[in-house]
């Protein structure tokens, strides 16, 4: 077993690169009905499917990046509770921000708590810009992008969607 590498540590909740060990989980939160909804199907319906996206999506954008998606890590727990971090799409320009826990850990104010020490990072990692994307419904995610200072910027089109980007400069 490897050693897990924490990213970000609050008194709460620990942030961690995201490892094979953590397919189960990733497939759990990525059938889930509000992440079908909101980011889409990512084509993940097996335990086998889940290792490939972690090592195609999470683990590759550590190595080639230095940052990505991390665990949500309870503390007290030590259980999985989604994911939050940096992403770096082909289509925009600067890393995005997203996140997406898994059905019991949503209106725990979780997220609220880990985007802040997450901005940190970047700060620190001398990033200027970040864009977070939400569907135009999802007023969940507008309300605490607003309140983490992010502001609208213009519509996103992809794979035939509608995308509202917002941004935040540092």
């Amino acid at each position: 077993m490897t050693t897990q590498k924490y990213i970000i540590t609050t008194p709460c909740y620990s942030l961690r690169e995201i490892d094979l060990r953590d397919a189960q989980q990733i497939l759990v939160l990525t059938n889930d009905p509000d992440w079908l909804k909101y980011i889409g199907d990512r084509g993940i319906y097996s335990h086998d499917n889940a290792l490939t996206y972690i090592q195609e999506r999470f683990i590759a954008s550590y190595q080639e990046y230095g940052f990505g998606s991390w665990a949500v890590i309870d503390n007290e727990t030590g259980a999985f509770m989604g994911i939050c971090g940096l992403l770096q799409r082909e289509a925009l320009a600067v890393p995005e921000l997203g996140y997406a826990l898994l059905p019991e850990y949503r209106g725990r104010r979780v997220v609220q708590a880990v985007i802040p020490p997450v901005l940190e990072w970047a700060r620190q990692h001398e990033l200027i810009f970040l864009t977070a994307l939400t569907t135009p419904d999802n007023h969940s995610s507008i309300h605490i992008l607003e309140k983490h200072g992010f502001t609208f910027s213009r519509i996103h089109f992809e794979e035939g969607n509608s995308l509202n980007v917002y941004q935040l400069m540092l």
